[in-house]
């Protein structure tokens, strides 16, 4: 029984080691509860709490609508911005999710987003959520943060965005 768990434990540490890192030497870089998360191209600063619970990344949207453009599904979308500012951006859309929460469930639509935390920009599924009572504009989920960074909680504010053009 001990040899089976030191085997499973030694194939799940050389997964482990196979991720991608955020850093050439091989560590990943950390970081906080909260950090500032720059959306590409727009070059877009939004404060974010990181969740690992969360697969995916969510962001305050408003007045969503679809529309068609060259044959494909298209989503124009409001972001209520940090400074309390309002910025409008269109998408394809990748898909409609399936959100179950609390007993209840809800359809959100599903875009492609750049983002980039530190150094790191990564192009991943972000879905599109009114979430006008929390203090945050944006989750970071555990599909951006995965094999780049460790999450320390006890901090705030480890990185800074410097992927692409200055922040607007």
């Amino acid at each position: 029984m001990a040899l089976r768990h030191l085997v499973i434990g030694t194939a799940l540490a050389a997964l482990t080691l196979v991720q991608p890192s955020a850093r050439a030497d091989g560590t990943r870089a950390p970081v906080g509860l909260i950090e500032t998360v720059r959306i590409q191209p727009e070059a877009i600063d939004i404060r974010a709490k990181v969740d690992t619970g969360a697969e995916n990344s969510s962001v305050d949207t408003r007045d969503w609508e679809t529309f068609e453009r060259d044959g494909a599904s298209w989503i124009r979308f409001t972001l209520r911005l940090d400074n309390g500012g309002r910025r409008t951006l269109e998408r394809p859309l990748h898909r409609m999710a399936e959100i179950h929460r609390a007993g209840s469930t809800q359809n959100r639509p599903v875009v492609l987003m750049t983002l980039c935390v530190g150094a790191v920009a990564r192009e991943v599924e972000v879905n599109l959520s009114e979430r006008p009572r929390l203090t945050y504009r944006m989750l970071l989920g555990a599909s951006f943060l995965n094999g780049a960074y460790v999450v320390d909680v006890s901090q705030s504010d480890l990185t800074r965005p410097t992927c692409g053009e200055a922040a607007k």
